[in-house]
C-alpha cells in the first residue's frame, strides 16, 4: 500500500515538474516574440535667434526721456538676449520682441525662459508665445515685457539675460 502510494505522489512530482517545464518553455517563447528592435533617427534640432526689436511703453508725457532700454544677442548661446536698462524710474517699462526661427529638420516648442541674474528692481513677464510647434524653416516672435520695480535705485543701469529654452515637439 505504501508502494502504490509514494508512485503516486513521484508520478504527481513529476507531472507538476513537467508543467513547470512547458510553461516556462512557453512564457520563454512568448516573450521572444515580443522583442523587437527599433532605430529611430529623429532629425537635427536647431533654434537660432534671427533677431528683435524693442519698443519703450510709458515714455513720460511731459519733458525728454531719460531712461533707456537696449539689447544684444549673445554670440556665445544663439538663444540667449541680454537687455540693459539704465537710468530708469519705477513704473518704466519697455518691450523686447525676440524672433526665434528653427533651422532644424524637426518640429521645435517653446518650453520656459530663464532670467539671469534675477533681481527685485526688474519684472519680467511673459507676453507671446507660440502656442505650438514652429516648424522647420519657420519663425515665431516671443515677447517679453520688462518693468522697473520699486526697488530700483535712482541713476542705475540694470541687466538681465534671457535665456530661451525649447524641445523636440510633434507635428
Amino acid at each position: 500500500m505504501k508502494e502504490v502510494r509514494n508512485k503516486r505522489l513521484v508520478l504527481a512530482g513529476l507531472v507538476v515538474l513537467a508543467l513547470l517545464l512547458a510553461g516556462t518553455a512557453a512564457i520563454a517563447i512568448f516573450q521572444e516574440t515580443l522583442r523587437a528592435l527599433i532605430n529611430a533617427q529623429t532629425g537635427n534640432f536647431d533654434i537660432v535667434l534671427a533677431g528683435f526689436t524693442m519698443t519703450v511703453d510709458n515714455e513720460p508725457p511731459d519733458g525728454p526721456n531719460i531712461a533707456s532700454c537696449s539689447a544684444s544677442l549673445n554670440n556665445n548661446n544663439p538663444r540667449e538676449v541680454s537687455v540693459l536698462i539704465q537710468n530708469a524710474y519705477p513704473g518704466y517699462s519697455c518691450k523686447v520682441s525676440i524672433f526665434v526661427v528653427n533651422t532644424g529638420t524637426i518640429h521645435a516648442r517653446f518650453e520656459n525662459y530663464n532670467v539671469d541674474p534675477s533681481s527685485p528692481a526688474l519684472s519680467v513677464e511673459i507676453l507671446q508665445a507660440p502656442a505650438g510647434p514652429i516648424a522647420p524653416n519657420n519663425q515665431a516672435p516671443v515677447d517679453f515685457k520688462i518693468t522697473v520695480t520699486n526697488q530700483a535705485v535712482e541713476n542705475a543701469q540694470y541687466s538681465v539675460t534671457l535665456n530661451l529654452v525649447f524641445r523636440q515637439a510633434l507635428p
